[in-house]
């Protein structure tokens, strides 16, 4: 109110507050500030982008194995199968050699 622009009242505004606190937005403004923190910022970034990028891998690679412990349970069990299905046609064939008494 009263006040030409914002901007006008974002002055009176930064004006009004603690010295404190304008000398450490002056700070942040500077060029020593915000380069090495744009750099840290783009290191943070990268290091989240390559984190991605290993879970991602890291997914493919658990879901590859889970098929081949499923191609690796179901050859096992056929091999149980099989030696069951043996075992049961031995049986058969001593019961059917054994003489009834």
């Amino acid at each position: 109110k009263g006040m030409a622009t914002v901007w006008s009242v974002m002055e009176h505004t930064f004006s009004n507050l603690p010295g404190w606190i304008r000398s450490l937005a002056d700070f942040c403004t500077t060029a020593g500030f915000a380069i090495p923190a744009f750099v840290i910022l783009t290191l943070c970034l990268y290091y989240y982008y390559a984190v991605a990028a290993a879970n991602k891998h890291m997914v493919v690679v658990l879901k590859k194995q889970l098929v081949l412990e499923g191609h690796d349970k179901q050859f096992l069990l056929n091999r149980l199968s099989a030696f069951i299905k043996q075992q049961q046609e031995r049986h058969k064939a001593v019961r059917s050699i054994e003489p009834t008494n």
